[in-house]
């Protein structure tokens, strides 16, 4: 190949397009769950192409033409769909090498919101994102000045364009008038796979990924042919730049992802166990996850600032380097690493050591055979030794790009897994449609050089099962029918899943039984042709762990329950509405509740008719009525066969609009909307950086409505109340302006030697004025050494307070202060004889102010007007009290914030307990505004004392 390579300049001539593009395609699943960007070539060395119909399919797959710029016919288009209008913007497809247009070039167009939706697809269970886009993807041909149409963009249009080997991304947006986008040479990455032997190896999936030092991060993938090449295209759309992070950053971001997947496995461990997550675990959880959320917005923020430095954010950064390693679990996994700025154009040599293969048989309960669909997953464990021929900061990387993925269709128990390298210990993780059902055995030893090994895995203990056979009225089973399966208890829904019968009409339904919930019954739902079919059964006692088969289910067609027609305030019908029949279970609620019953709904026609059928049942059944963008509504007690005509009132809004500040952020302002003195809507006011906002507050029932305007944690703005709201009306309110309505304020706060103070430990308190004139006190935690706040009021009385330090006041006006605390002494306490009365018992000792601060006297919470969230402070935080514990001696020291009158609390507990007792030991006037540590004694009285132990004793 003798075509020049692409440079760092050449590369850099994309511009922002192929940066923005990867970082718009870098959400993009693969089915398997795994971020990876759009590839639309990766697949093109797979077996599995020939199943792609189309040439619009392989064109958008990147099978690659001679090269030159001839033209590309127009004709046999058949597998996308034409062009939704043509009066956009003109795109301009060019060479990037010599700027000239390309005519004939094909382009593939998908909004943004499409790829996005394709993308959350992709992680579900089924076809992934890329199959849905060749779908879903328009494909125009440029003309002969290289230029197309594009349709109306209406936020942010996905380009693909490619010309004899050429190929090129871009994202258009609205403003964009003149789009272009540059194609380079499609530069391709060519991998021969060999085995220990250095013979081909065929059938061999390769990942391409991007070291990204935190992580290995997949990019592409294909598999050996029969010379076990593997042909990688569109590499430099997997370029990706190192954001410019320290070690140290680097190593605190290992720390915490650790420290999430340690307590997310703990609380996966929690759920198995079918036990609820405590307050602790919950928290500690969402702590970790927030304080990784923040250093990575932090480091995003740094690197901004680097480039607003630099002022210009177009220079080029180091690029990730390429890693290619085999899709296949190994014990000594071997790896390529490519620069990503010099793409070799030789054929790269991939060693992956022997082979076997792995049979992965799964077991249900008592022993059967699991008939069940599934994803079946295998990995390298964690429990092999590190391998010497790879970096061992790549193995957690590697164990996820090497985890090879199978379905197991219904009806069988096995799937095989090959290439599999020998010797390895393998992980097998067990997905289904149901998450609930989901688990994984570890450390399973994997096959021999050249053997294929059956690895048995066993369903947990919880995991159980109901099989039977449905049969029609005339006895013969209902084979392959596609079914919803439904099995109730006392309290309603317990399990529901589709499920297909096999060619006996046999099925199988996974459960899972979190409490006996007896009576059970099963209901089956399905529908052949415009026929509903289906059946209602008792079920015997279901167990946990057990599979239990009921035999034949007769499955007849299905009876009316209800019908009727649902109409619009105007009369008009509602295609497309639904009609959910619900069921009064007594012992659903404290009181009973109207359950769906599931799979009985019906969706209206042009007309507005409806009709659900289903098998009778006990109790009290009605119909609720839905439909997006109405209100609902639901019937009373219905006979079975009853009609039940319902009117949905269209739903209306309330737009809210104005200027604010330029400089106050997002979520400082709510926006709240009341009905008859009931929340019944919350958003937080989002200015643009010109201080304008617009906020819809859609989907609301007819209805008069008050609106108020909050700002977090002082109070209200303004209000407008009695907005009446008619029925598909929006109500546009006048414009507010609230530049002169909130005032900022930033305190910082310094110590001796004019020293910042970093986070003091207590609020910031400001007692503010809100718009009624009302005075209260508001508190704020500190960001470092100081705390920016909002406030509608022109002035503030401020107080800072620090554990040994004199509380500074002022009153401020709004921007920047600075406050000054002065350092004290602290307090030295003789409490003589106390040690040893109480023994090893724990004491805390505390000094309660008995005189009034002039501040809130309980525990408060400080809220974070700009980051958002709140922090909770105990009265130690507001110099109210302080406390140190009582260590081998009788004296302790602590530091106060005020003089005057404290009470000396002891409270008790046994070692290494949290049950305490509390007793007053005395009373002490301090003093802590001189020079040197006052020392005060307090007598302990040994029988108040001495009660107390005996009072801890008895507990």
């Amino acid at each position: 190949m003798s075509s020049p390579r692409v440079s760092r300049a050449a590369f850099g001539l994309l511009g922002g397009a192929i940066v923005l593009a990867i970082a718009l395609v870098s959400v993009l699943g693969d089915g398997s769950g795994e971020p990876r960007p759009l590839d639309l070539a990766a697949a093109s060395a797979s077996p599995g192409d020939a199943a792609l119909a189309g040439e619009a399919r392989s064109a958008l797959l990147g099978a690659t033409r001679p090269a030159g710029h001839a033209p590309v016919e127009a004709a046999a288009r058949t597998a996308v769909e034409p062009v939704r209008g043509t009066d956009g913007p003109r795109l301009t497809v060019v060479d990037a090498a010599t700027s000239l247009a390309v005519a004939g070039a094909e382009v593939f167009l998908a909004e943004e919101r499409v790829i996005r939706s394709l993308a959350r697809w992709g992680r579900g269970w089924g076809a992934g994102w890329l199959e849905r886009l060749e779908d879903t993807a328009q494909r125009v041909v440029a003309d002969a000045a290289g230029q197309v149409r594009l349709p109306p963009v209406e936020a942010r249009l996905f380009v693909a364009a490619r010309s004899g080997g050429l190929f090129g991304v871009t994202t258009v947006q609205r403003d964009d008038s003149q789009p272009i986008v540059r194609l380079v040479r499609d530069e391709t990455l060519t991998v021969r796979v060999v085995d220990g032997r250095a013979r081909p190896r065929a059938g061999v999936e390769v990942a391409l990924a991007v070291d990204r030092l935190q992580r290995l991060e997949l990019q592409a993938r294909g598999t050996s042919d029969e010379n076990g090449l593997v042909v990688l295209s569109h590499v430099q759309l997997y370029r990706t730049e190192l954001p410019p992070i320290d070690p140290t950053t680097v190593a605190q971001l290992g720390d915490l992802r650790n420290r999430i997947v340690t307590l997310e496995d703990l609380a996966r461990l929690r759920r198995d166990g079918a036990s609820r997550l405590d307050d602790t675990l919950r928290r500690e959880l969402g702590q970790a996850r927030d304080a990784l959320r923040e250093m990575g917005m932090a480091v995003r923020g740094r690197m901004r600032e680097q480039r607003e430095v630099s002022g210009n954010s177009a220079l080029p950064r180091d690029l990730a380097d390429f890693v290619i390693a085999a899709r296949s679990p190994q014990l000594t996994p071997h790896v390529l690493r490519v620069p990503a700025d010099a793409v070799p154009e030789r054929i790269l040599e991939l060693r992956i050591g022997d082979l076997g293969a792995v049979v992965v048989r799964l077991v249900g309960p008592d022993g059967e055979p699991l008939w069940t669909p599934c994803r079946v997953e295998l990995a390298r464990s964690g429990a092999n030794p590190l391998p010497g021929t790879v970096d061992p900061a790549l193995v957690e990387g590697l164990a996820q790009v090497s985890r090879m993925r199978a379905d197991k269709p219904v009806g069988e128990a096995e799937v095989r897994f090959a290439p599999v390298g020998a010797g390895v210990l393998l992980d097998v993780a067990v997905r289904f449609a149901d998450d609930d059902f989901a688990f994984e055995q570890k450390g399973l030893s994997g096959p021999l050089a050249d053997e294929e090994r059956v690895l048995e895995v066993a369903v947990p203990d919880w995991f159980a099962v109901l099989t039977g056979r449905l049969v029609g009225p005339d006895g013969k089973p209902w084979s392959e029918l596609a079914t919803e399966l439904l099995v109730s208890g006392a309290r309603g829904r317990i399990e529901g899943e589709p499920v297909t019968t096999d060619s006996a009409g046999r099925f199988e339904l996974p459960i899972r039984l979190r409490e006996p919930a007896g009576p059970y019954a099963l209901e089956v739902q399905a529908r052949l042709g415009e026929q509903p079919l289906g059946a209602l059964v008792a079920v015997p006692d279901l167990q946990t762990g057990r599979r239990q088969d009921i035999g034949d289910v007769l499955v007849v067609a299905l009876p009316l329950l209800a019908k009727g027609t649902i109409v619009d305030d105007r009369g008009e019908p509602i295609t497309g509405a639904s009609a959910q029949l619900q069921q009064f279970l007594p012992g659903a609620a404290e009181r009973g509740d109207w359950r769906d019953v599931a799979y009985v709904r019906a969706i209206t026609a042009e007309d507005g008719a409806y009709a659900l059928y289903g098998q009778p049942r006990d109790g009290e059944l009605r119909v609720r009525a839905m439909a997006r963008g109405y209100t609902r509504a639901e019937s009373g007690p219905l006979p079975f066969g009853a009609t039940f005509d319902a009117t949905l009132a269209r739903l209306g809004g309330i737009l809210a609009a104005g200027i604010a500040p330029d400089w106050l952020p997002r979520g400082a302002v709510q926006v709240e909307l009341l009905r008859d003195g009931r929340q019944v809507r919350s958003e937080d006011l989002q200015p643009r950086q010109d201080g304008a906002f617009r906020t819809m507050l859609g989907g609301l029932p007819p209805g008069i409505y008050d609106l108020t305007c909050t700002l977090t944690g002082i109070g209200e703005l303004f209000a407008q109340p009695g907005i009446v709201v008619a029925p598909g009306d929006t109500v546009r309110l006048p414009e507010v302006d609230l530049r002169d309505a909130v005032f900022r304020y930033e305190v910082r706060a310094v110590g001796a030697a004019g020293r910042p103070l970093s986070d003091p430990g207590s609020p910031l308190l400001a007692q503010v004025r809100d718009p009624r004139g009302q005075l209260g006190w508001a508190a704020f935690p500190w960001r470092g050494d100081r705390v920016e706040f909002y406030s509608s009021s022109r002035s503030a009385s401020v107080v800072v307070l620090a554990a040994g330090h004199r509380p500074a006041r002022a009153e401020i006006a709004p921007g920047e202060t600075t406050l000054t605390v002065v350092p004290l002494q602290p307090i030295e306490l003789s409490l003589p004889g106390l040690r040893g009365m109480v023994g090893d018992a724990q004491v805390r000792i505390s000094l309660v102010y008995e005189g009034d601060t002039g501040l809130p006297m309980e525990d408060l919470r400080a809220t974070s007007q700009s980051r958002g969230g709140d922090r909770g402070y105990q009265r130690a935080a507001l110099g109210k009290s302080s406390g140190a514990w009582l260590g081998d001696n009788d004296v302790v020291r602590m530091p106060l914030m005020l003089d005057g009158r404290y009470r000396a609390v002891a409270r008790i507990a046994k070692r290494g307990q949290r049950e305490r007792v509390s007793v007053t030991l005395g009373f002490v006037d301090a003093v802590v505004s001189g020079s040197d540590a006052q020392r005060v004694t307090v007598a302990p009285p040994p029988a108040v004392v001495q009660q107390a132990l005996i009072e801890l004793q008895s507990r």
